[in-house]
């Protein structure tokens, strides 16, 4: 997905809500009527913002921390 900038999947998208926290309403809840967090809405400002590469590695890092947490 982000070597050929294409869109995500909802499985990727549910993957990345997962990693921050939130459901994927929350994440496209534009007018925050779902209750987001001052931290969550930081981040999903701060996720628009990188490139894909960046996204990437955020988004495998998250991976690895969520590995233990069940």
């Amino acid at each position: 997905m982000f070597k050929r900038d294409t869109e995500p999947s909802i499985a990727t998208l549910e993957a990345i809500c997962k990693g921050m926290g939130m459901t994927l309403p929350q994440f496209f809840d534009t007018e925050n009527e779902m209750g987001l967090s001052d931290e969550q809405r930081r981040l999903v400002s701060q996720w628009a913002r990188l490139s894909s590469r960046k996204r990437r590695i955020v988004s495998d890092m998250v991976d690895v921390l969520n590995e233990n947490v069940q």
